[in-house]
């Protein structure tokens, strides 16, 4: 496996961290790198290079992922997110931010669940790399 997600090193830091204790949802535009940040994650846990509390974990990756991450979404009320609360798993979604704000950020047990990390365009000099 090869880590694609050059440049990203702070982000992958804030994700590794917030996947301590919580889900994660990314932010940014379209194309801005949010599914290589993912693989970055993936290729630092099967390194080895995260913390001892996530050694263990595996991220199965879903090309619908922004939608099962908006069907949760308004379920707090009938406790569709007590399997996120419990810890039974965690989830890495990827959305806009204008999605984010209209769609997310007015429930708040989701918002509680997820640890959101903004992604912003990479720095000309990795991008004129690839």
């Amino acid at each position: 496996m090869i880590n694609l997600a050059i440049g990203r090193e702070n982000e992958i830091n804030q994700a590794i961290v917030s996947l301590i204790i919580r889900s994660l949802i990314l932010l940014g535009p379209a194309g801005v790198g949010k599914t290589v940040l993912v693989e970055g994650i993936a290729y630092r846990i099967q390194k080895r290079d995260v913390l001892a509390c996530l050694l263990d974990k595996k991220i199965l990756m879903i090309n619908t992922y922004f939608f099962l991450v908006r069907c949760f979404v308004g379920t707090s009320r009938n406790g569709g997110l007590a399997f996120l609360s419990r810890g039974d798993i965690q989830m890495i979604g990827a959305t806009t931010t204008d999605e984010y704000q209209k769609y997310f950020a007015l429930d708040d047990a989701f918002r509680r669940r997820f640890d959101a990390v903004i992604l912003k365009e990479p720095e000309k000099i990795f991008c004129i790399l690839f």
